[in-house]
């Protein structure tokens, strides 16, 4: 026969007939929403606010109903570009603190909700365990919320959608039956998705375009705004196609320890890209999670490389080397990296000591909590901690059912990282690096909650489940690589 046949649980045979004409079919869904969407960014920018969610739901749906990977692929992209979009559609017209476009990647990422109930019996035991630990706890921070501030329901509403939206992501993930195709598919958007948004990054940062300089000016942060940078060339912290620097570094960061365990001339490239945007950052907490993620990636190495392996770690060391080499000439870039050997004297690493010191007084004094929103910043100290942000919202009883959930799943990935190889082994690291974050930044929900949530069910999905066959009961004829 022509076609090598495979055949093994989990790895459906898919000829190439029919991926050729599943691929044909998203174009058809996905080409006029380019459309759609460059031509009212053109026309009528301001139009896009109301129907730049409305197309990305429909697509989406439609995506998710006929290829579930190509959908996954196109809920990244969405998460990915989404704050971009959102920029030039205020510079084309007047900024807005609160826009209707950030409310796409919510949407996008929830429409697995449609058939939750069958998502959950196709995943393991511990995944529905877990998740119903951790949306008890989002519920009573959002029930303190509404009895505490009555007048903020919607705004509490909205909060908890953002963070439970991860969490059916994480659902879904692990609710796939082929995993591995999953993981292709995954790594291919990854690649092209650090490649773009890199590619921007530092372009924003050469050249500060307009649309940014004119979004950072208009932002009212107040004594926060030195964090982003300053809107002129070299001066500011690179975001690219996100809201933040730590957002951007953390999203960014998780890509790139992604892409450390897969190969190919388009990750080398993304590599090279990718650790360049990450220093201009200057986020150093994303620089010390992808050097813990690098080194999990090493120490829990089961195979020995082949030579076209070893070949291709050579390029991508080489010119991530060259990438490295380049970005560390700049003065910011220099000057970050020389605050490495003066910690304690690090302004602000004195702003979260103090903002530890407050938060843990009034944890300890108000058990219940304040209730879950999303406040920037609270009596003038800067929430970015996961920690804090975790007990300080859902309380004592909240915080310890999501801390729950979420620490059984990571306890249960720690004890399989000895065992496990590959693509698991992939998500078990970027995971665990995320999580080291979690003292100075936000992991649970936006684009932190995003990647932490996804490759936990990328994990999961590998656990034995009903209906399906031990992991170790592989077979196959020729093999699908």
């Amino acid at each position: 026969m022509g076609t090598a046949i495979g055949l093994a649980p989990g790895r459906p045979v898919i000829s190439t007939w029919r991926r050729n004409h599943e691929f044909a079919d998203t174009l058809k869904i996905v080409v006029p929403f380019v459309v759609v969407t460059l031509a009212a960014l053109a026309a009528k920018p301001a139009l896009l606010r109301v129907l730049f969610p409305a197309t990305v739901c429909l697509c989406g749906y439609r995506l998710y109903k006929r290829n579930e990977y190509h959908y996954l692929s196109f809920a990244m992209w969405i998460v990915m570009l989404t704050p971009l979009l959102r920029r030039l559609v205020d510079y084309k017209t007047s900024f807005q603190i609160q826009s209707l476009v950030l409310l796409a990647p919510l949407l996008v990422i929830w429409i697995p909700m449609v058939d939750l109930r069958r998502r959950l019996a196709m995943s393991a035991p511990m995944v529905r365990t877990a998740i119903l630990l951790t949306v008890s706890g989002v519920v009573f921070g959002a029930g303190i919320g509404v009895i505490k501030h009555p007048n903020l329901s919607s705004s509490i509403i909205l909060s908890a959608i953002m963070w439970v939206g991860p969490m059916v992501l994480c659902v879904f993930a692990a609710s796939v039956t082929d995993r591995e195709r999953l993981a292709r598919v995954l790594t291919t958007t990854i690649a092209w998705g650090v490649l773009v948004m890199s590619v921007y990054g530092i372009y924003q940062f050469v050249a500060a375009p307009p649309w940014d300089t004119y979004w950072l000016k208009e932002v009212n942060i107040g004594n926060f705004s030195p964090s982003f940078g300053h809107p002129e060339p070299y001066g500011i912290r690179v975001w690219s196609t996100m809201n933040s620097p730590g957002a951007f570094a953390l999203f960014l960061s998780a890509c790139l320890l992604w892409l450390a365990t897969r190969k190919g001339l388009i990750v080398s490239i993304a590599n090279m890209m990718g650790y360049i945007a990450l220093l201009l950052t200057l986020v150093r907490t994303a620089w010390m999670m992808t050097a813990l993620g690098l080194l999990l990636c090493v120490l829990t190495a089961r195979k020995r490389p082949s030579f076209k392996s070893a070949a291709s770690g050579v390029l991508t060391l080489g010119l991530i080397g060259c990438g490295l080499l380049y970005a560390t000439q700049f003065p910011k870039v220099q000057d970050r990296l020389k605050t490495f050997t003066s910690l304690k004297s690090d302004r602000s690493v004195g702003e979260r000591k103090l903002m530890y010191q407050f938060m843990e007084k009034y944890v300890l004094s108000t058990p219940l909590g304040d209730g879950l929103q999303s406040p920037a910043e609270y009596h003038g100290y800067l929430l970015d901690s996961t920690f804090a942000e975790l007990f300080f919202m859902l309380g004592w009883i909240g915080g310890i059912c999501y801390a729950a959930g979420l620490g059984y799943l990571l306890l249960r990935m720690v004890m399989s990282l000895r065992r496990v190889s590959g693509t698991q082994a992939g998500a078990v690291v970027v995971t665990l690096a995320i999580v080291s974050q979690a003292i100075s930044g936000d992991i649970l929900y936006r684009q932190g909650g995003v990647v932490l949530w996804l490759f936990i069910g990328i994990w999961a999905s590998f656990v034995s489940r009903p209906g399906s066959l031990p992991a170790r009961s592989r077979f196959a004829f020729a093999g699908e690589s």
